[in-house]
This record gives structure tokens, C-alpha cells and sequence, in this order.
């Protein structure tokens, strides 16, 4: 199997990456930033390092899944990054051999936290994820949905680098924990195996939409 996974240098995208290429999968990376996973211990990953709002390359094969992962909390790039970029790799890379699209959201989409701009593009994709699986289902392909909550990634940094305000994050679910970018990627395989769900968001979030309080 094919795989491209955008964000793949970090965090959820790494951790995806690296999952498909342990079962044996071919795997496109996109990110603006340089590969952090190993071309000798991996000969079946291929490094595509652009930005997703640019000129995206041409990859001379189909791709059957096909994981949108990249995002941003910045306000000025936070609609073109989240939500554009996924039409834009729609009509570069879905083709009727694609099986399946699964577009890494977030919980900001439920609880509204985080920046209007970043909960926009968020609750966009969700959207989008719906109105795909119709497309898709034309050919029998699938559009998904994953929505985690607080992740340990490079872009919660501010608040994993303040221990009170780490702690304060996990307070507000209630298994009390961060998740770990390696759920979010076996998420992503078990959404891709599930052959009869589409159309649909898997809220990963340690029960957190039960009761929480934004912490800033």
C-alpha cells in the first residue's frame, strides 16, 4: 500500500509515519520541515519537504491512504493550513484508487478553545470530512475524521513546558493524562481498517468534552 502523510518531521505525523513503515507500507512524507526519520532503517519512506499552501509535488504513483495531518495555531495561516490545504491535496493526490482520507482534527472543533481562526479551520474539516466520504463513495473510497484532544506535540509546547500549566491540561479530562502520538497514529489504522465507517470524526480526547475549562 501507498501511504502520504502531510506533518510527517513531528509529533502525530512522525508517529504515523513510522507505524505504516514498521508494517511494510510505502510512505510519501510532506513538511516544510527536514526528515527526522531515517532513509537507511526505513528505504521505503520518501521525504517531500514543501510547505502544503505552495506548490505541491507531483508523487508518480496513486496513493491509497492518504493521512492530513499538518496544522498550525497561527492566526494568519490557521484557515490556509487546516482547512484550504486539505482541497488542495483532494485534487492533487485523491484518485479512484485512493481508499480512504483521514483528516486529523481537533477538539478545539467541539469545545470552541483555542484562537475563532484555529477552531474555524478545525470545524471546516470535520465538514469537509463529510461532504469527501460522498465523493469517495463513488468509487468506494472512504473520508474520516480524527479529533484528539491534548497531545504531546511540538505545538503544545507553551503550555508542556510550564509544568503547573501541564498539569492543569490533564486536570481537565478525566483520565487525567496527555495523549500520546502514537494512539492518534494506531487511530488512524484502525479508522483505515474499518472498512464500512465514513463520514464520521472519532473524538480521542480522554473524556475531556465532559468537563473542562481552557487553559491559556
Amino acid at each position: 500500500m501507498t501511504v502520504l502523510i502531510t506533518g510527517t518531521s513531528t509529533g502525530i505525523g512522525k508517529a504515523t509515519a513510522l507505524l505504516f513503515l514498521e508494517k511494510g507500507d510505502k510512505v510519501y512524507g510532506i513538511d516544510i520541515l527536514n526528515s527526522q526519520i531515517e532513509n537507511s532503517t526505513y528505504t521505503n519512506y520518501t521525504h517531500l519537504q514543501c510547505d502544503i499552501c505552495g506548490e505541491l509535488p507531483i508523487i508518480p504513483e496513486p496513493i491509497h491512504l492518504i493521512v492530513n495531518n499538518a496544522g498550525t495555531d497561527d492566526t494568519e495561516m490557521a484557515i490556509a493550513t487546516n482547512l484550504q490545504a486539505l482541497f488542495r491535496i483532494e485534487d492533487r493526490y485523491v484518485s479512484r484508487q485512493t481508499k480512504c482520507v483521514v483528516n486529523i482534527g481537533s477538539t478545539s472543533a467541539y469545545l470552541g478553545i483555542e484562537n475563532r481562526e484555529y477552531v474555524a479551520s478545525k470545524a471546516g474539516a470535520l465538514g469537509y470530512t463529510r461532504q469527501l466520504a460522498k465523493t469517495m463513495s463513488a468509487w468506494g473510497g472512504r473520508a474520516v475524521s480524527i479529533s484528539p484532544g491534548p497531545v504531546l506535540t511540538v505545538m503544545n509546547s507553551r503550555i508542556l513546558d510550564c509544568p503547573v500549566k501541564r498539569q492543569a491540561v490533564a486536570d481537565e479530562n478525566l483520565l487525567k493524562k496527555w495523549i500520546q502520538p502514537s494512539e492518534i497514529a494506531k487511530a488512524v489504522l484502525f479508522m483505515y481498517e474499518s472498512e464500512s465507517i465514513t463520514g464520521v470524526d472519532l473524538l480521542i480526547d480522554c473524556g475531556e468534552h465532559i468537563n473542562h475549562n481552557e487553559i491559556k
